[in-house]
């Protein structure tokens, strides 16, 4: 058997059952039924786990907390394809598809549980010297908000 170490991060979401209808790998519903404590949704060959908030256990979701320092990011082969299911099925463009200047077509999404997702196709192969021009050229004149 090949050991093989893979992360997964879990996120909290409220009504974590609505997200299982997005394409659910296992369900483990709470003991009283009527909440999930594990569910997993396989995009790829990756793996995110979901579940309800727990308050009592300091389990809470984006809502709960009012936004999340965390955005989970997916490469994919149709950037344009997945935004638009993801923007359909409910989420929020936060920010639109566009040509990034380190190669990829990037954009974000806030999903209808308050999950914040980066989606990104590689469009073109750069260098790192390439890459950096790029990026010098494309903040000129822009300074940090610190």
């Amino acid at each position: 058997m090949k050991y093989c170490i893979r992360e997964s991060p879990t996120t909290t979401t409220v009504e974590a059952g609505r997200s299982r209808e997005r394409s659910p790998r296992s369900l483990t519903p709470k003991p009283d039924g009527d909440l999930i404590m594990h569910a997993e949704l396989q995009i790829g060959d990756s793996i995110i786990f979901l579940c309800d908030e727990f308050p009592n256990m300091a389990v809470q979701s984006p809502a709960a907390l009012k936004g999340t320092p965390v955005t989970i990011h997916l490469y994919v082969e149709d950037v344009d394809e997945v935004f638009n299911r993801a923007v359909g099925a409910g989420g929020t463009a936060a920010m639109p598809l566009q040509n990034m200047f380190w190669g990829d077509r990037f954009g974000e999404i806030v999903d209808p549980f308050g999950h914040h997702w980066s989606i990104a196709s590689r469009v073109e192969e750069l260098t790192p010297e390439e890459i950096a021009k790029r990026g010098t050229e494309a903040f000129c004149g822009q300074t940090a908000n610190v």
